[in-house]
């Protein structure tokens, strides 16, 4: 790290690419070595586990949670910054314990629905009341969880035409 330039602490959470090998698990894996090699102290918080060998090579500690928020949390409160990019999955949780701790959240949008009020539903039950149900309950979380980006310290999206959706005031 060059001279006068601070280490900063980082979290980088999403599923692991060991696991769930896609194009959000690879950039963050990229983006983790990247900043490893520049000095600064990363770690990989892997929701819902890893194999931690090729990371751990590149210098990025990389710690396998449960798939739950509360634990991805639990990872991330001794950063300087954590960089949430498995969608808007314990954003409210994330939002509101980091930043009673002081941790503040880069929000990396992976889709354009993570950045719409209510989402589209999707359901793989047939037509009928339950598939209903199942719909009106999966929009009132994603109502429910689009709040937790006006507490973000920035959003950052791969698609610039995503930035339009961002909510004012973040």
């Amino acid at each position: 790290m060059p001279m006068g330039e601070r280490q900063v602490r980082v979290a980088v959470v999403n599923q692991h690419p060991s696991v769930a090998l896609g194009g959000s698990e690879t950039q963050c894996a990229l983006i983790a070595a990247g900043l490893a090699r520049r000095g600064h102290d990363v770690r990989y918080v892997a929701v819902g586990g890893a194999d931690v060998a090729a990371e751990e090579e590149a210098g990025v500690e990389v710690v396998a949670v449960d798939r739950s928020p509360r634990a991805a949390v639990a990872a991330c409160t001794d950063r300087d910054v954590v960089y949430w990019r498995i969608a808007r999955w314990g954003l409210r949780t994330a939002t509101r314990e980091l930043g009673a701790a002081g941790v503040p959240v880069v929000f990396a949008a992976s889709h354009v629905d993570d950045l719409r009020r209510i989402a589209p539903g999707r359901s793989a039950r047939p037509p009928g009341p339950a598939r209903m149900l199942e719909l009106l309950l999966g929009a009132a979380r994603s109502a429910r969880s689009y709040g937790a980006l006006r507490r973000v310290a920035a959003i950052v999206a791969n698609n610039a035409d995503h930035l339009r959706l961002v909510p004012s005031g973040v």
